[in-house]
């Protein structure tokens, strides 16, 4: 994503195995931009391609540090579960 400057501002990506059982997001925000809504831009356009290309389950890794992302992956209907003996990070995921 970039802005009027020119400037990249974040960046989303979006992997789906070969069947479309299983798909992985990954989005970056520039940390001095976090907090204006790019993330919820990029991640909109992740669950809405996913879907539109068939996939039965998106899913990404996330921070536990991370509070915004986590917010929003839940007020998309995410489910947030911890990663066994790596306190730090959970797994979001969203099945269609």
């Amino acid at each position: 994503m970039l802005n009027d400057k020119n400037e990249l501002v974040g960046i989303a990506n979006f992997s789906a195995d070969p069947n479309k059982e299983k798909s992985e997001y990954a989005v970056l925000i520039r940390s001095d931009l976090k907090g204006h809504g790019l993330g919820t831009a990029l991640m909109n356009r992740i669950v809405d391609y996913a879907k539109s290309y068939g996939v039965k389950e998106i899913h990404g890794d996330v921070l536990v540090e991370n509070s915004m992302m986590l917010a929003l992956c839940k007020d998309l209907g995410f489910k947030v579960v911890a990663v066994p003996g790596s306190p730090e990070l959970v797994v979001t995921s969203l099945t269609f």
